[in-house]
């Protein structure tokens, strides 16, 4: 078996239909969808006990477990050299599971491989306005294993349900981790970014949706903070030998600053303060004093600042390092203290 395409699913039925047959068209031979139906109330089960398709396997749950357990359920069967995922609400252009096998099988210093995306909006139309903006910016711009590995501190800029990968690289990672539910990928990634190698097809070969009842719209808070969680557990990991009680500045006192408050307290790391530009004597912001850049600069050596704003993090971080005089270096969001790396 070449591909196993693992497509967790819970209450899909009105997409069903259309993304499953953009799979039974694929021109690639000698492939699995492994669909898993995590508790489904509505018409799934009945939508696929109506489908007649060797290549299709059903495993079904009788409650909803969660889309991590679904997933590490599907890979667990998986007949295939290769895992690819797909997401019940997309499409697959059909070329897509040929495309990335034959790239996988001609580079074999890759392993995870996504592709660019179309993006549409639940009525087939293409996606506009602000989220369309940023997808094209930080996910169908970034394509380079370079630029992937530079992006993935800051921004997930990949498609899940775009990717191909080799399934022994995947088993070697752990699989997909139960803590880190609607947020799973992301967390892969970064555990997998220093040891494995990304790529991404220029092609756009996945088309990805965009709807109203999505996690990232039913679910903001909770993903923001999962996301913060992720991004200063690979800092502590890489940079820090996992040592806790690390000094952090946290940029701003809006809601991503609370956010960042909040996860770094529960990692018990050590908030110093929060920086803004303009400040006045005595003020404080969650029990800790505000300060401004020129403090933040002269302060004694401190190991974290997180620039909350990300698409403003770059030109943000880069007028501060060059006045921190080499002390510091940018990862992702956050500027660290060079000696701690």
């Amino acid at each position: 078996m070449k591909v196993s395409v693992i497509v967790p699913v819970f209450n899909g039925d009105r997409w069903l239909i259309q993304s499953l047959e953009s799979l039974f068209s694929q021109t690639l031979r000698g492939f699995e969808i492994i669909l898993i139906d995590d508790g489904s109330q509505d018409n799934t089960p009945k939508i696929l006990s109506k489908i007649k398709d060797s290549r299709l396997k059903v495993i079904s749950f009788r409650r909803n477990k969660g889309i991590v357990h679904a997933l590490n359920a599907g890979i667990k069967v998986a007949r295939g050299k290769y895992i690819a995922r797909h997401d019940i609400d997309d499409l697959s252009k059909h070329l897509r599971l040929e495309k990335q096998f034959d790239f996988l099988e001609s580079h074999p210093n890759v392993h995870i491989l996504a592709t660019r995306a179309e993006l549409i909006d639940e009525e087939d139309n293409s996606l506009e306005g602000v989220e369309a903006t940023f997808l094209e910016k930080f996910n169908n711009a970034i394509v380079t294993q370079s630029d992937i590995k530079r992006a993935l501190p800051l921004v997930n800029p990949i498609f899940h349900g775009s990717v191909m990968m080799r399934k022994d690289a995947l088993k070697k990672a752990g699989g997909y981790n139960l803590d880190y539910q609607f947020v799973e990928d992301y967390e892969l990634w970064l555990r997998m970014i220093d040891e494995f190698n990304f790529h991404k097809l220029g092609e756009r070969l996945y088309v990805y949706r965009s709807h109203q009842d999505q996690v990232r719209n039913q679910k903001a808070k909770f993903l923001q903070l999962m996301t913060i969680k992720i991004k200063l557990n690979y800092l502590q990991r890489k940079f820090f030998d996992n040592r806790r009680n690390l000094k952090i500045f946290i940029q701003g006192t809006g809601v991503n600053s609370q956010y960042y408050g909040e996860i770094a307290k529960i990692k018990k790391l050590n908030v110093i303060g929060y920086v803004k530009r303009f400040i006045y004597n005595g003020q404080t912001f969650l029990g800790k004093p505000i300060i401004s850049y020129n403090q933040l600069i002269s302060e004694p050596q401190w190991d974290i600042f997180a620039l909350t704003n990300i698409e403003k993090a770059q030109e943000q971080s880069a007028l501060l390092l060059e006045s921190l005089k080499g002390k510091y270096l940018r990862i992702g969001n956050f500027i660290i203290h060079k000696n701690s790396s």
